[in-house]
């Protein structure tokens, strides 16, 4: 008497042990040279949104069971910053796909160290850096700023010359009003 039985397939899971849905599960293929065995050394399925925790080839240990392959989630999101005196967005950063529940490896403090030698000022940031960690949903984040203003006055200890760059380290930045773009 000869007993045919169906082979086990690869059940992508998550970290609960709970199957994917919608993720491929290849069943086995039987071993061409011995058909009581599987071809050993599977590469697992690709699932979208998902990474292995273990990439490696599987050989399954009972080729008439299911192999359960544990997958985490990966998302990523983005950070925008934005010019509240006009509304517009100054720039977006796409953020590195993560592990949710891993730290973000991204920081603003450049930017917005950046952006205040242009002349803006931090109105808020709803990203924390050194601590964000990836959430399943809600990876977006954005970052305020406005255009600073300065009053001068004649008696202003902080004399500024007209014409001059705003931020004497960046020669691009604004420039000081003269008297002839005041009159205009």
């Amino acid at each position: 008497t000869v007993t045919y039985a169906p082979n086990g397939k690869l059940v992508p899971v998550d970290p609960n042990g709970t199957p994917i849905p919608g993720a491929d599960t290849p069943t086995y293929p039987t071993d061409p040279n011995d058909p009581t065995k599987v071809v050993p050394n599977e590469p697992i399925p690709d699932v979208p949104g998902y990474t292995p925790v273990d990439p490696s080839p599987v050989t399954p240990t009972d080729p008439g069971k299911d192999t359960p392959v544990p997958y985490v989630q990966v998302v990523t999101g983005t950070i925008k910053y934005v010019d509240d005196t006009t509304g517009k967005t100054l720039s977006s950063s796409d953020l590195p796909s993560g592990k949710v529940g891993s730290k973000i490896n991204y920081t603003t403090a450049d930017k917005i160290k950046s952006y205040e030698d242009q002349g803006y000022e931090l109105v808020s940031n709803d990203f924390t850096d050194g601590s964000q960690v990836y959430e399943k949903v809600g990876n977006d984040f954005v970052v305020h700023l406005k255009h600073k203003t300065q009053t001068i006055t004649p008696n202003d200890p902080n004399q500024v010359t007209p014409g001059q760059p705003i931020n004497p380290n960046d020669p691009n930045s604004p420039v000081y009003p003269t008297d002839a773009d005041r009159n205009n």
